[in-house]
């Protein structure tokens, strides 16, 4: 399966079907992935063009005026690694940063970033703020960046 190619209808529904998500969503092995996203480098010749491009992706979360083309990798980043069958990142942290990088894009940059519907998304954003590895000010600005005409579940 090509990854960049992927239907992102198909993305949205990983977190219900990919049984290896849900095993390790909660765990702490979920936690260190993601902490370990964080620390990823941001290399790309774009990022490098921009002289306040953030070093990492943890500083890209908290950037004070982040640049959609940032979020825009690090979501294609996370789509590529979600299912890599060498990547040594976990399904449930890469998973995150897709969904986080989306929502972010939207709140901070007016933008989005996905051709996911709003369903789709916030079905994502919901799962994302469900998981206790992600920091507080993160959930916040997830929460503000969920669409608002998407149904609550029942």
């Amino acid at each position: 399966m090509d990854l960049i190619q992927a239907n992102p209808a198909h993305l949205a529904e990983l977190i219900e079907l990919e049984p290896e998500i849900r095993r390790d969503a909660s765990s702490q092995a979920s936690r260190d992935a993601w902490l370990a996203c964080l620390a990823l480098p941001l290399t790309s010749p774009s990022d490098v063009a921009h002289s306040d491009c953030p070093h990492n992706v943890g500083e890209l979360l908290r950037h004070p005026a982040p640049q959609a083309e940032w979020f825009t990798a690090l979501k294609d980043y996370a789509k590529h690694h979600a299912h890599h069958p060498a990547s040594p990142l976990l399904p449930s942290a890469v998973t995150a940063v897709y969904y986080v990088a989306i929502g972010l894009a939207r709140l901070r940059c007016g933008t989005s970033i996905t051709q996911l519907s709003d369903q789709e998304l916030a079905k994502g954003i919901r799962w994302t703020l469900k998981q206790n590895w992600i920091d507080e000010d993160l959930r916040e600005d997830l929460a503000r960046a969920l669409p608002n005409s998407a149904p609550q579940p029942p």
